[in-house]
């Protein structure tokens, strides 16, 4: 089992890139390998079909959460503000160099963000990148990663901090990654204060990842809303139960929009939580030539974890290396 699991990260890896929500390396780690890049690359992928269709919504509550107008941005801070603010935070958002910054945010920002430090960080995640002079938005995708992890540690500061991930989410301007990156946060930020949270501010995470969920084709943004309405049901089964999970996980399967990483999410969650009733979907798309190599992956994972394994001795063979190693692992794990 050890083995398979460790497989399926090597699928995340290369296909989806969503950081594992449970296992995130801290800030201090200055992996300076910035994680945008390989979100952007997978960003590119392009959805089976777009065709859309209608889909399936649960009734679901409507979330009371402020807008980004309703915030405070980081260019509406007066100067007198901006003096409080602590240098390395200040160097954080308009260092000389992204090298600089990057250098400021791992390693140099207080230990305990005052108000002021806060308010800054905030400020300038809710402000989109302008892309002058061509899209650099990459460039700030790490930078900004490390920012939401800094916001995410003020314990004080867990329901602004909910609203501020939610309005980078709901911001169409600030682009998929970063938008994607937004709902990670908001999973870590549950999990990481399961205890502590609100139930409100639980309630508007839970109601902002399943809205993520309509629009299948959406590049990274449903596949990872999916992975994290699973890891949420796994820690908090009270608050998000495994059928509400099995649905949209169901909805992503039966749906001729949906996106290859969506599709490669909703493999993994059926074989983690071992539901059958992606068998027919895993088969035929495990056995499809045609298919993106690391969706095939993701279902001949979910058809090793069902116990569903009957004719993958065909694909010991194949030439494509990954789908061979993804048939060997499977069978072993009968």
């Amino acid at each position: 089992m050890k083995k398979r699991y460790l497989f399926f990260f090597l699928i995340i890896s290369i296909g989806l890139t969503v950081l594992s929500l449970r296992e995130r390396a801290t800030k201090k780690d200055a992996r300076l390998k910035d994680n945008g890049i390989k979100m952007n690359a997978l960003n590119q992928v392009q959805p089976i079909t777009k065709k859309r269709e209608k889909v399936a919504t649960i009734n679901q509550k409507k979330r009371t959460v402020k807008t980004r107008d309703e915030l405070v941005l980081w260019s509406h801070l007066d100067k007198k503000e901006k003096e409080y603010v602590a240098s390395s935070v200040q160097k954080t958002i308009a260092g000389n160099s992204y090298e600089e910054r990057i250098h400021h945010v791992v390693y140099d920002l207080p230990k305990m963000l005052s108000q002021h430090d806060y308010k800054a960080l905030a400020g300038y995640l809710l402000q989109p990148q302008d892309g002058k002079d061509g899209d650099f938005r990459q460039h700030e995708y790490a930078l900004r990663n490390y920012m939401m992890d800094a916001l995410r540690e003020v314990n004080e500061s867990l329901s602004e901090t909910t609203e501020i991930l939610i309005a980078v989410y709901a911001d169409q301007e600030q682009g998929d990654i970063m938008r994607g990156y937004a709902l990670q946060h908001l999973s870590s930020l549950y999990l990481d204060h399961l205890d502590s949270l609100s139930d409100g501010d639980r309630r508007n995470i839970i109601h902002t990842l399943k809205e993520a969920m309509n629009n299948l084709d959406q590049g990274t943004i449903p596949s990872t809303a999916l992975i994290s309405l699973q890891d949420i049901s796994r820690w908090d089964p009270a608050k998000l139960s495994p059928a509400i999970v099995k649905h949209y996980t169901m909805n992503v399967l039966r749906q001729n929009n949906a996106g290859t990483l969506a599709l490669i999410s909703a493999f993994h969650v059926a074989g983690e939580r071992k539901w059958g009733a992606v068998s027919s979907y895993a088969r035929k798309t495990a056995f499809d030539a045609q298919s993106d190599p690391i969706l095939r992956m993701s279902a001949i994972y979910a058809l090793g974890e069902i116990g569903e394994t009957l004719g993958l001795e065909k694909l010991v063979n194949n030439t494509n290396k990954q789908i061979k190693t993804a048939a060997t692992l499977a069978l072993k794990g009968k």
